[in-house]
């Protein structure tokens, strides 16, 4: 009688769990997101009362306020002149990349004011040296923005914080993910950009035969092969360099970007046996927010919001509430 109570008790549990099972194999997976793009849940990166910061140039960690961050990565991120539009749409995104980074190692959320790594970030001090006797007027700029951004999020699901990566200047069109770092990420794929007035979206940049050499040399030190003349090969709609020709060597856009200390990877060449110059367009790795797109759109009336929904396509504003001491 025991065993039929229990071979009873199992065969109901089965019969209970049966329904389910199809729901747990199919449940989704979550995104997969590059190094350089991280992607944190809200409920692995609800916003903490103090941020932990480390300053590169001394190596001190500071204890801030978010409030404070995002006006030093305001200060240290964009010009002073950009509008109030352009800068709660600089914040917002700097606060929801902020904690995909700290997302990525919950036990050391720490984070850093090296820009090549994770966003610039100038201190109460370097602020007033910054803006010396407009700082006083800045700095309350600033706060207010800081107040209308702090309790808002992007997130590309209403669930998944957004890694909201941005650039200073598009090529007149923002770049797709996959096509800078390999991997796509939601709500980061290519859009329109009003840059054409940015004071950076066109350089050029020549250099003669022996320094191209000297240059093309010091990056591939074990090649014995003419390098020269540079030829682009594959472009992106965008404009990005996909693929180039150094002589007789096959290399990424990035990589002559990365040689030759280029602004962007969207460039025309001209090469021959003689100086090298490049045509640039644009700034920076080109992905998510132009900053000069973003206050092009700010001074034609453009909303934080309305620019926040144009660079990051499909992504959900999320209000949030914050922890005591975070203001």
């Amino acid at each position: 009688m025991r065993k039929f109570f229990i071979r009873f008790c199992i065969l109901l549990l089965l019969f209970l769990l049966l329904p389910a099972l199809p729901l747990l194999h199919d449940r989704p997976k979550e995104a997969e997101n590059t190094a350089k793009a991280p992607s944190a849940s809200l409920t692995e990166a609800a916003a903490p009362a103090y941020y932990r910061l480390v300053k590169t140039d001394s190596g001190r960690v500071l204890k801030i306020t978010p409030k404070e961050y995002l006006k030093g990565v305001a200060a240290a991120e964009l010009p002073a002149s950009f509008s109030k539009d352009t800068l709660i749409a600089q914040m917002v995104a700097s606060h929801s990349y902020a904690l995909t980074v700290m997302a990525k190692d919950p036990a050391q959320p720490v984070l850093t004011d090296d820009p090549a790594k994770h966003q610039g970030y100038l201190t109460a001090k370097e602020r007033k040296e910054l803006y010396a006797n407009s700082f006083e007027k800045q700095e309350a700029f600033l706060d207010e923005a800081a107040k209308e951004a702090l309790s808002w999020l992007l997130t590309s699901d209403g669930e998944t914080i957004l890694p909201a990566v941005f650039h200073s200047c598009s090529s007149g069109m923002t770049e797709d993910a996959a096509i800078v770092w390999g991997s796509a990420v939601p709500c980061l794929t290519a859009v329109k950009s009003p840059d054409e007035s940015a004071p950076v979206y066109r350089q050029e940049f020549t250099f003669s035969a022996k320094e191209a050499r000297d240059l093309l040399a010091k990056y591939f030190p074990d090649e014995d092969v003419p390098m020269l003349p540079i030829t682009v090969t594959e472009t992106s709609p965008s404009k990005t360099v996909l693929t180039a020709r150094l002589g007789q060597i096959t290399c990424t856009g990035q990589q002559v970007r990365e040689i030759f200390s280029l602004p962007s990877a969207c460039f025309t060449v001209t090469s021959g046996e003689g100086p090298v110059t490049f045509m640039t367009l644009g700034q920076g790795h080109g992905v998510g927010m132009s900053q000069y797109g973003a206050e092009a759109m700010a001074q034609a009336g453009s909303s934080w919001q309305e620019i926040l929904a144009h660079y990051y396509p499909g992504s959900v504003l999320l209000k949030i509430s914050l922890q005591d001491g975070g203001i």
